[in-house]
Formats: structure tokens, C-alpha cells, sequence
């Protein structure tokens, strides 16, 4: 229970620091869908992986979303003319890097991310949803072989 309640803390952290306004819910979805992920592994993340796979989820959402609008620099890599959805570059890129995490959850982070986009009236061409991957792609590669 205490990883989960650590989670938890770490998801209230990561919305209260989050960009701002017009992205809140993105990220707080994101963070929820992330958490609940977690939650549903089998077997259970040892240890603090739960901490640091939320945290690959936030840094590619972070990466995601500052590509596009441009204001501080990227944690794992720039992506070069950037446009789109931020918050259809938040949930591609969180859900690119569950799915690289829990591949057994594909299909319902798939379905998942599928219902964000129809319910926040995005869609799956949004230039927005190919930055996302590209910034959970970078994260990916950037944290490969930290023992993750």
C-alpha cells in the first residue's frame, strides 16, 4: 500500500506542477490512467519502479507538451517543428510509454487512449499525436538501461 499512497502523492505533485490551465486535465487524466496502470501490472512493479515508470510518463507528457509551445527545454531530446494538440501530445506520449512499459495492457491503454481523443474532440491525425510519440520515443531511449 505504501507505493500506491507514494503514487498517489507523486500524482498530486506532478498536477500541482503541471503547465497550466489549458493542459490541467491532460495531465491529470494522463497521471490517473498512469497510477491505475501501475495499479493493475501482474505481477506488481517491484520497489520504486512504479515511481520512475510514472515518472517516464510525465517527463515524455513534459517533452510532449513543450515541443509544441516552446517554453523551457526538453528533458530527453527537442523535437523540431513541433505543432498540434498539446493535449493530444500529453496523451500520446503517456500512452506510448505505458504501452512500452506494460505490453500486456496494450489493448486497453490502446482502447483507452482511442476514447480520450473521441471524449476531448481530438483527433488521431492531430499533428499533436505524432509528437507525443516522438517524445515518448526520446524518453524511451533517453532512460534505456537505468534498471527501470
Amino acid at each position: 500500500m505504501t507505493v500506491r499512497r507514494t503514487l498517489a502523492v507523486l500524482g498530486v505533485l506532478g498536477f500541482l506542477s503541471g503547465s497550466g490551465p489549458a493542459l490541467a486535465d491532460a495531465i491529470t487524466d494522463w497521471n490517473l490512467i498512469t497510477v491505475q496502470t501501475l495499479g493493475a501490472a501482474a505481477p506488481p512493479r517491484p520497489g520504486p519502479s512504479g515511481v520512475l515508470d510514472l515518472s517516464k510518463v510525465h517527463a515524455a507528457m513534459y517533452d510532449a507538451v513543450q515541443a509544441i509551445e516552446g517554453d523551457f527545454e526538453p528533458y530527453a531530446g527537442p523535437i523540431p517543428g513541433a505543432t498540434g494538440s498539446p493535449e493530444a501530445a500529453a496523451a500520446k506520449a503517456a500512452h506510448d510509454v505505458l504501452v512500452s512499459l506494460f505490453p500486456a495492457q496494450t489493448a486497453s491503454l490502446d482502447l483507452i487512449f482511442q476514447n480520450y481523443l473521441a471524449n476531448h474532440f481530438l483527433s488521431a491525425n492531430d499533428p499533436g499525436v505524432a509528437v507525443g510519440q516522438q517524445a515518448a520515443l526520446n524518453v524511451i531511449a533517453f532512460r534505456a538501461g537505468d534498471g527501470s
